[in-house]
């Protein structure tokens, strides 16, 4: 693999133990999908824990080395129903 526009400043900084991953997106990657994930509210959390994050905010995810903007609907995970009550802002266990 050849890397072209890496300044030889940033190849230097790299410690001889980092490893590098290279990875790309697959064609059908661009198309909008459907994923279902608990979340809770990290301690690292740059917002006060008091403010409420509100359902269809604009979120930053981050999943290994894949990041990506998406505005999440929250919704009550009752096992015992085919549907799911639609929440306003995340709930606090997540």
């Amino acid at each position: 693999i050849t890397l072209s526009g890496v300044p030889s400043q940033s190849y230097a900084r790299l410690s001889p133990d980092t490893i590098l991953a290279a990875v790309s997106l697959l064609p059908h990657e661009n198309k909008a999908s459907v994923l279902h994930m608990g979340l809770s509210q990290s301690l690292k959390c740059e917002n006060d824990p008091e403010v409420p994050i509100k359902s269809k905010d604009v979120l930053t995810f981050r999943c290994g080395w894949r990041t990506w903007q998406s505005r999440p609907v929250f919704s009550q995970n009752n096992l015992n129903s085919d549907k799911h009550k639609f929440e306003r802002y995340m709930p606090t266990g997540g």
